[in-house]
């Protein structure tokens, strides 16, 4: 069942979460709104940890993932912390 689920949640196609401003030099922030509605909050509830690990080697330190209905940002690794939390 896992990793069914898995694959399942793997399959949404990556996208912009908004373009970065022209001349900026800044990278977009991808990732997928997984499922309708629940987005990735079965995925987050059952993998946890794993699930946000997974997302980091996929798509960097930010990204961005559908969850409990709405858009969600995704800070993984100690320099992208360091740099939300101060």
């Amino acid at each position: 069942v896992d990793d069914g689920l898995r694959r399942w949640s793997r399959r949404w196609p990556v996208r912009e979460l908004a373009a970065p401003p022209a001349g900026s030099g800044l990278r977009p922030v991808l990732g997928d709104a997984g499922l309708p509605l629940v987005g990735h909050t079965l995925d987050y509830i059952r993998f946890g940890s794993d699930l946000g690990r997974e997302r980091y080697e996929r798509f960097g330190s930010v990204s961005w993932m559908g969850a409990f209905g709405t858009k969600m940002a995704v800070i993984a690794g100690p320099q992208a912390t360091q740099e939300a939390l101060t």
